[in-house]
């Protein structure tokens, strides 16, 4: 489990079927347009503090850009992670900048998405997928490290298990999923390449989550740090709380809203079982864009 909620390199949204926030409904003859909120940028500041320490002290930040493009389709996600190092009285900052690039196919439907590191100039990820009828992500290819994740779906189109394998390796990770309100509830790692069985609950609030708007094809990445939901589930509510039988980390989390519902501010707190303890601090900034129904 990642130590932060925070998006990375499958963290990726897309825009243009989308559910409707705005009453500002405008309309000609030949088309009819809705305001929607979605996320200009998120910026999150990572603290850590040892067992028997009194303060955190701040050991990275991450801020996350989104751009759009005419037609209000997610253009490109840039990150940038800033990792701080103490050695003695120097202070030392590394930076990596991310960029996912995302291309569509002419049906609207993303196509693939690349993942480089602009500060190595390395290709991290180039990821394809395929849908079915329905429209929904039934698969997901990795050709650069070759992994291959395929999703099985409900009545109710969400996902409820996915298989994730990798060229090479015999054995693939099998996970499951349960759900209440159209909210993921637990996630169960059945069978894994690392022989780590595992199942994580969570707990929501009932306001708007920032990716609630921001999704075609259901993609979110909210829940990037769940096995086997990177594509496949868009996320309707904040997480409050979620803990994970297998390490016993207790994850809680504090919002602060605007007056649309938003959250603009979050506090997450995880308590490792040695005492250790964990602090992101996140704020939310938002746009507002006019897209095509």
């Amino acid at each position: 489990m990642k130590k932060f909620l925070k998006p990375t390199v499958l963290s990726l949204i897309a825009l243009a079927i989308l559910s409707c926030n705005s009453d500002d409904n405008k309309s000609n003859d030949d088309f009819i347009t809705q305001d929607i909120t979605v996320l200009r940028s998120i910026h999150d500041s990572n603290y850590y503090k040892i067992k028997g320490e009194s303060e955190f002290k701040l050991v990275s930040t991450n801020l996350i850009e989104y751009n759009y493009n005419d037609i209000a389709q997610l253009k490109n996600i840039l990150s940038t992670d800033t990792e701080m190092k103490v050695e003695g009285d120097k202070k030392q900052e590394t930076k990596d900048i991310i960029e996912d690039e995302i291309q569509y196919g002419e049906n609207g439907k993303i196509k693939s998405i690349k993942t480089t590191n602009k500060t190595e100039g390395e290709i991290i990820s180039e990821i394809v997928f395929e849908y079915d009828e329905n429209n929904r992500i039934i698969k997901s290819f990795d050709k650069v490290d070759k992994i291959t994740e395929v999703f099985e779906y409900n009545t109710e189109n969400l996902p409820v298990k996915s298989i994730i394998s990798q060229e090479g390796n015999p054995t693939s990770d099998i996970n499951v999923y349960k759900y209440e309100n159209g909210n993921l509830i637990s996630a169960e790692k059945l069978q894994s390449k690392e022989d780590e069985k595992d199942i994580t609950y969570f707990e929501y609030d009932n306001y708007n989550s920032p990716f609630k708007d921001m999704s075609v094809n259901n993609f979110s990445f909210e829940h990037d740090y769940v096995d086997g939901l990177s594509y496949a589930y868009t996320v309707k509510n904040n997480i409050l709380a979620y803990h994970s039988e297998y390490n016993k980390d207790k994850v809680e989390i504090k919002y602060n809203y605007n007056q649309q519902n938003y959250p603009i501010q979050a506090e997450t707190i995880e308590v490792e079982p040695s005492g250790n303890e964990f602090k992101t601090i996140t704020k939310y900034t938002y746009q507002t864009i006019t897209v095509i129904k």
